[in-house]
This record gives structure tokens, C-alpha cells and sequence, in this order.
């Protein structure tokens, strides 16, 4: 007679999730077990409840066939404001060198923000990403999974983009012409502020020729 401990377990059926969404998934299930885990106590990046919300959204995508995580429906974030004035401009990347043109920018988001649940620290990082010319559609995508967005926030800021820009790339922000002239360490550390996120995920650097030109350049130039 057979020894039922030694039976095989069965695969378990291929996930529909993307490459990228099944190994956050995973990454994400290794935190579990370990209560001084990020999904316990968050990484810097992402509070606990961001975690613990993104992991629930891939698994309910994955459910649902889906290849990217699934938002619960009508479920705006926890630090969504009262309105859409009420969002906090002092927390935007950057917000000591606002000026008027993105003023105007930002002006024009986040209604689109509050409209669609988008709390504030989702807010502020995609107003950061517009004002750096973080690039394309899709950098945007992996730059805002990496930030624990749903596909329904990434899906609201990528229609505004598209609206606001006509399709171009980010209107790029000119905020800081004298710091890059006059203190070339100051734009060289802000370039690698842009390199990699929390838990060394690549950012918007890796795909931005220009900026990888300039880093260079500054390099060259002696900057440190």
C-alpha cells in the first residue's frame, strides 16, 4: 500500500498575472511569515496598508484572469482628502521649487485625483513623475506598480496624461536651471534620487537617454 506522505502534491494552474505582477506577488507572500516584514511595518516606500492592499489586488487579479493586480471596486484610498483643494502641494517631490507653469500642472491633475480615489501620496508621487519627464506610459506603469498603485489609479493618471500632453512626453520641468549651473553635486544626487525606488526597483532613470547623458556628463565634469 501506497505511503499517502510521499503522494504528489499537484502543480498548481498557471497564473495570469504578468511576469513583473507575479513576482511582486511572490515577494510580496515571502514578507508574510515575518512579522518585522514590510508587510507588517512598511519599507519606506509604501505604508503597511499599501502592501497588504496591492497583495490583495493581485491576488483578486489573478482570480479574475487577470494579467496586473485588480482594484476592489469603489475603493478609494485611505488618505483620500475631503476634497480636491485639500491635497497637501508641500508634499509633491520638489515642492520648494514649484513655480507657476507647474503650478498650472498640478492645478490641472488633481481634481483628476480626487475624482478617481486617488489618495494623497499617490497623487504626489505621479505629480513628482510629470515633473521630472519621467517618460512614457509604460515607464509610468512600472514606475507606479512599484508604488503600489491599482490599475485603476494607473488607468486615471495615464487618461489625464494622455489628454493633458496630447499624447507627447511629459512637459518637462525647468525648476531648477540655476542649481544645475551652479551646483552640479546638488543635480547629480537629484539624477540618482531617480535611479532606483524602495527595495532597489529600478526608476525612471534606466530609461530616460537624456538624463543618463547628463549623469555622465556631470561625472566627467568632476561633480561628486
Amino acid at each position: 500500500m501506497a505511503d499517502d506522505s510521499t503522494a504528489a502534491v499537484p502543480a498548481p494552474a498557471p497564473s495570469s498575472l504578468s511576469p513583473d505582477a507575479q513576482e511582486t506577488k511572490a515577494q510580496i507572500e515571502g514578507w508574510i511569515g515575518d512579522r518585522s516584514s514590510p508587510y507588517y511595518n512598511g519599507n519606506g516606500e509604501l505604508t503597511a496598508d499599501n502592501i497588504q492592499n496591492h497583495y490583495r489586488d493581485l491576488v483578486r487579479g489573478e482570480l479574475h484572469g487577470q494579467a496586473e493586480a485588480m482594484e476592489e471596486p469603489h475603493a478609494p484610498d485611505l488618505d483620500l482628502p475631503l476634497h480636491a483643494g485639500a491635497y497637501d502641494i508641500a508634499s509633491i517631490p520638489g515642492a520648494a521649487t514649484i513655480g507657476a507653469l507647474e503650478r498650472g500642472i498640478i492645478d490641472n491633475f488633481l481634481p483628476v485625483a480626487f475624482a478617481n480615489g486617488l489618495g494623497q501620496r499617490k497623487a504626489a508621487d505621479a505629480i513628482g513623475f510629470v515633473l521630472s519627464g519621467g517618460g512614457t506610459p509604460e515607464q509610468f506603469k512600472f514606475f507606479a506598480h512599484g508604488r503600489g498603485f491599482s490599475e485603476r489609479a494607473i488607468d486615471a493618471v495615464l487618461s489625464w496624461y494622455s489628454k493633458f500632453t496630447n499624447g507627447a512626453a511629459a512637459p518637462h520641468s525647468e525648476r531648477t536651471p540655476a542649481l544645475q549651473a551652479s551646483d552640479p553635486s546638488a543635480r547629480m544626487r537629484a539624477i540618482e534620487a531617480e535611479m532606483f525606488f524602495g527595495n532597489g526597483i529600478p526608476g525612471p532613470y534606466w530609461n530616460n537617454p537624456a538624463m543618463q547623458a547628463e549623469y555622465r556628463a556631470l561625472i566627467e565634469g568632476g561633480a561628486r
